[in-house]
């Protein structure tokens, strides 16, 4: 992964997070959605409006991302999704995060570099590489 696309990738979660806080802040104004009225109520909130924008410009980025590399080791990186989600949910909305969360998501991060690094294995000390899941051997 180059770092414009690396770059890029980060824009496209930060947009992600900032469109779930959005809505976030603008249910909670809202309040619980319990029928189809109240959905429709809560999709004219301006806050809920501007999370999904941040949506669909975070879609087409990580679409742009897609598009130079495999699925099997972008997606993963979205789950930095939680973490930085976590860290806007703690500062914007007051929500609480304990010790245990913290370990779960440092075990996600844990995950994301194993598959980061992953793409950039070398090839077996006698030059070939070592089969893949689901390769024939």
């Amino acid at each position: 992964m180059t770092l414009a696309m690396f770059g890029t990738l980060l824009i496209a979660l930060a947009l992600g997070t900032a469109g779930n806080t959005f809505m976030k802040m603008g249910l909670n104004r809202h309040g619980q959605i319990e029928s189809i009225a109240s959905l429709f109520g809560a999709l004219m909130q301006l806050r809920i409006i501007i999370g999904l924008g941040f949506f669909v410009v975070s879609s087409m980025l990580y679409l742009t991302v897609m598009s130079k590399m495999p699925l099997s080791v972008l997606y993963p990186m979205v789950a930095l999704n939680y973490i930085f989600v976590t860290i806007s949910a703690r500062y914007f909305l007051g929500e609480p995060v304990n010790a245990m969360r913290v370990v779960g998501l440092s075990v996600i991060v844990a995950g994301v570099v194993l598959v980061g690094l992953s793409q950039q294995s070398k090839p077996a000390g006698n030059g070939t590489a070592m089969p893949q899941v689901g390769e024939h051997v």
